[in-house]
């Protein structure tokens, strides 16, 4: 694939319209109008695109991950007390807004005792420490993609 292609997969990635990719890919006037129809068609350029969304669904997917691995590392544990200890009738007016997130089971027994437990913190923070030294060995990836926007500067300036 040229450079102009993979600009076009970039763009069209990023902005979600044909036209406006084409022209930001430095494509012309003239071969906007007959590219515009064939673009979309080309198999190469459809496993880019696909490869580039893949590629931003990961980065979502991981965000949310850890953002819930730092919750579960640095939450309070107060509304689980507070249910723990508190009167089954003032607790069911504000079940919906106590925060049970760090909670990973919670049983009430045959002597009618709640028993309440919490995810590890401890194994929350080591899952934290391996994403970042994963995070570290993808700079090769953000290498990349500076490459790349340098690359759509440099066709910009020509052009201009």
């Amino acid at each position: 694939m040229n450079k102009q292609k993979k600009l076009f997969c970039y763009y069209y990635h990023c902005l979600r319209n044909v036209q406006k990719a084409l022209i930001c890919a430095g494509y012309s006037k003239e071969q906007l109008q007959q590219s515009a129809q064939d673009v979309l068609q080309n198999q190469e350029i459809q496993q880019e695109i696909q490869r580039l969304d893949e590629q931003r669904a990961q980065r979502e997917l991981k965000e949310i991950v850890i953002s819930g691995l730092i919750r579960l590392a640095t939450g309070e544990n107060q509304d689980a007390i507070r249910l723990l200890l508190g009167q089954p009738e003032e607790l069911q007016n504000q079940l919906e807004t106590l925060d049970f997130f760090a909670i990973s089971e919670l049983k009430r027994s045959k002597n009618d005792v709640l028993e309440i437990k919490f995810f590890d913190r401890y194994q929350a923070l080591l899952k934290l420490y391996e994403l970042a030294e994963q995070e570290q060995g993808s700079h090769q990836l953000k290498q990349f993609y500076q490459t790349l926007e340098q690359d759509i500067k440099t066709t910009q300036n020509t052009k201009e």
